[in-house]
């Protein structure tokens, strides 16, 4: 399984199960204080085709004064849990093709879960597995797997997930630094999300997940540590993209591309007398002023610029072009290709 999509559903999990203990609070003890644990497993499509084994399952667990938790599954796996400081996690490192390869190793029933084991604070506690699956997966439009010309500040798409589970997770991995710059839980009825600007020439992970939660369990550990118990499951999907060069490049490049048109002699003003001059000059300012408006990180109004100065060469005649020569059909190109890093509207 993806480990990016994996990683994305664990940070999401984790926030979740914190902001269950502000709605859930339990009762501090003097040592070993359980909060909350969560059973979940995982169904990963990329791009709407099941990957070659797509079914996972793990666990997280919250609380403080922890040194140690290890879970055994009815089928007597037992299963070590790691921590990073935060909360406890363990995923399955062997991957599933199908929900009963899966339910041979982990079938639904009670899984022990043992804290601190060998020392004096060492407790238990006994948990019910049986989640109930979503009814469908998040189908993404935009953008597609593989795409190579995403813009820097995307919006992306799905298709109406309302009747396939209870809520959605929407997260951005980059795969070079693995981490997730954008991560957030949504209505299940959403189907767009904009997030936020994202670094050119990286490869990113978008990930949508849709998430069937059985109610929250209140437990009891052996020694009466009170603790909140989710069992989860979550159909993931997720596609691949890499944003093209940074605007100021290109809007760069675009700058020196007009100027060299113009000295060769293959760009020049469009229009009568001293008018074809004050068109060239005028659609080089609109250029200039676009990558000033880009430097400041002003996108929208540089949309507006750029959209201005490709209708000024765009070989449409209205309105009229401000210059003409064989470099123009590449120039309006060059502007459009800058507008669409930009990801105007």
């Amino acid at each position: 399984m993806n480990k990016g999509i994996t990683k994305i559903f664990n940070a999401f999990f984790a926030m979740v199960m914190m902001s269950a203990l502000l709605i859930f609070p339990v009762e501090a003890v003097a040592t070993l204080n359980i909060d909350s644990i969560r059973f979940n497993t995982k169904k990963v499509y990329r791009a709407g085709t099941l990957e070659t084994d797509p079914f996972d399952v793990g666990a997280l667990v919250f609380g403080a004064n922890i040194n140690s938790v290890q879970v055994t599954s009815p089928t007597n796996i037992t299963e070590v849990l790691e921590t990073n400081g935060v909360y406890w996690y363990w995923d399955r490192e062997e991957k599933y093709a199908t929900l009963d390869d899966l339910h041979q190793d982990f079938p639904p029933g009670f899984y022990e879960f043992t804290f601190n084991e060998g020392e004096d604070t060492e407790d238990s506690v006994t948990v019910w597995y049986d989640p109930e699956q979503p009814t469908g997966f998040a189908n993404i439009t935009y953008p597609a797997d593989e795409a190579t010309d995403v813009p820097v500040t995307p919006t992306f798409t799905w298709d109406s997930c309302s009747d396939y589970g209870d809520s959605l997770l929407a997260g951005v991995c980059d795969i070079e630094t693995d981490t997730d710059p954008y991560l957030e839980e949504l209505n299940i009825g959403q189907t767009s999300w904009t997030p936020g600007p994202l670094v050119p020439k990286r490869l990113y992970q978008f990930g949508i997940g849709i998430r069937k939660a059985r109610p929250m369990q209140p437990l009891t550990t052996e020694y009466g540590d009170a603790l909140n118990y989710f069992d989860v499951f979550t159909w993931g999907n997720y596609v691949r993209f890499t944003i093209p060069s940074e605007p100021q490049v290109m809007i760069a490049e675009t700058l020196e591309f007009f100027n060299a048109s113009v000295e060769s002699g293959t760009l020049v003003g469009e229009g009568p007398g001293n008018s074809a001059e004050h068109h060239l000059n005028a659609l080089r300012n609109m250029l200039e002023r676009a990558s000033d408006l880009i430097d400041d990180g002003l996108y929208e109004e540089a949309c507006e610029q750029l959209l201005a100065a490709y209708k000024k060469c765009d070989a449409d005649p209205k309105p009229p072009d401000f210059v003409t020569g064989e470099a123009a059909d590449e120039l309006a190109a060059m502007i459009l290709n800058v507008i669409d890093s930009l990801g105007c509207e």
